[in-house]
């Protein structure tokens, strides 16, 4: 089985982003000479101790369910099993830090108890996903670098978040290949987002399909992306949906190379865009538009543009979109800041007159990004606040004023 054509594109390009932006593989390697691996040592011992250990002779039927969905999905590594006492719907896999540990999936007592074994083969394979696909590494890294209670960006943090829904959907897929039954995942979807007996309420499962497809359609026909803490059932759904059907799907278990189903990933595209997207209406555009041009414009007011400047502005535009980089990128190659600035502001000002203030003051903000302020970037801010804000002069000279008295900071090397 060919794992990375089973993988969601977005996951992986997001996966691919956050492990260079981490350096992951150099930190991996950190963490194995720093013994940091103890650690994992240690939660090993605390499961053997204090959880139960799914084996041959003390659960044969769950024990073979879970060889049964290693072999289904061609894993050959080392896997170890445990049940958790606790009531809570949920299962969880670690990887291993050595190649003589075990990876580790466990699950809830509650799951055990109230799934279905077809159910549970979903929720095996699901977690076989997330150690194929490796997030699990990447999600010891990050954990290394930012342990609980680390102070965080927003950025990095919405970056994350949306990197862990799509690496459930690629973790989806590998629980549909153990389990290829639709109405499997929804009832198993059903349950963990209820918490309710499917039999004791006569679950319908066409008619949660309907619910979820309703649902669907309405954040792609609104004007606003679903936001990074909406559940994503409908879209969980809608993707195995489409994989089910899928060339890939079809071709899964080929031992020869897979053909890019470039259908599927159209499709998915499209879906994803639901998670992708921090702001689809027109007026988002313009203000990303807005900080870009503006920022770079401010920028090279002095004819030298500074990092720091530069980072300022992927900061401004990090709120609106995962990939700041590549749009300062894509509006540079445009070539014509100057347009998309007076076109941007125009529009912003012409729905929301009242964003002139902020917008002007991001302004103000870049040409004190490297805590001092020129003459000719003065004379730029007044010019600009008069003829394109509809600023007095001294409402300028106060803003500017304001600013300066915060990030003002003299140079006494002379």
């Amino acid at each position: 089985m060919q794992y990375s054509q089973v993988r969601v594109a977005a996951e992986k390009l997001f996966t691919e982003d956050l492990s260079n932006l981490f350096n992951a593989e150099l930190v991996q390697s950190i963490i194995r000479e720093s013994k940091v691996e103890a650690v994992d040592n240690v939660y090993l011992a605390l499961l053997q101790g204090h959880s139960f250990k799914i084996a041959p002779e003390l659960t044969p039927g769950i024990h073979a369910t879970c060889l049964e969905v290693q072999e289904a999905l061609g894993f050959t590594e080392k896997v170890e099993f445990f049940i958790d006492s606790s009531p809570e719907f949920n299962a969880y896999a670690i990887s291993r830090v050595e190649e003589d540990q075990p990876h580790i999936i466990t699950m809830n007592s509650g799951i055990i108890d109230k799934f279905t074994p077809e159910e549970l083969r979903f929720i095996i394979g699901h977690e076989f996903g997330h150690l194929i696909s490796k997030n699990s590494e990447l999600r010891r890294v990050m954990g290394f670098v930012f342990p609980p209670g680390s102070n965080m960006s927003s950025f990095l943090s919405d970056k994350l978040d949306t990197w862990d829904k799509l690496s459930e959907l690629t973790a989806d897929r590998f629980g549909f290949i153990a389990m290829p039954d639709l109405a499997v995942a929804r009832s198993v979807f059903f349950k963990l987002s209820s918490g309710l007996d499917a039999d004791k309420v006569q679950f319908n499962g066409d008619a949660y399909q309907k619910s979820m497809d309703d649902i669907l359609d309405y954040f792609k026909n609104s004007t606003g992306a679903l936001s990074t803490t909406h559940p994503v059932n409908p879209i969980r759904l809608k993707a195995l949906q489409l994989f089910a059907e899928s060339q890939t799907m079809a071709q899964v278990h080929d031992s020869e190379d897979m053909e890019e189903d470039t259908a599927l990933t159209k499709n998915m595209d499209e879906l994803t865009q639901l998670i992708l997207n921090k702001g689809v209406s027109p007026l988002a555009w313009e203000r990303k538009r807005f900080f870009v041009s503006a920022g770079l414009l401010v920028a090279n007011v002095d004819g030298v543009v500074t990092e720091t400047e530069i980072t300022t502005v992927l900061a401004a535009i990090s709120s609106a979109t995962h990939f700041p980089r590549e749009l300062l990128d894509e509006i540079v190659a445009q070539g014509e800041i100057t347009e998309i600035f007076m076109e941007s502001v125009g529009a912003i000002l012409k729905a929301n007159p009242a964003e002139r203030h902020p917008l002007f003051l991001f302004m103000v903000e870049m040409a004190l990004a490297d805590q001092s302020l020129g003459a000719d970037e003065a004379d730029f801010l007044f010019k600009c606040g008069v003829e394109v804000f509809g600023f007095q002069r001294k409402e300028i000279a106060q803003m500017i004023a304001e600013l300066l008295q915060k990030h003002f900071v003299p140079n006494l090397l002379g």
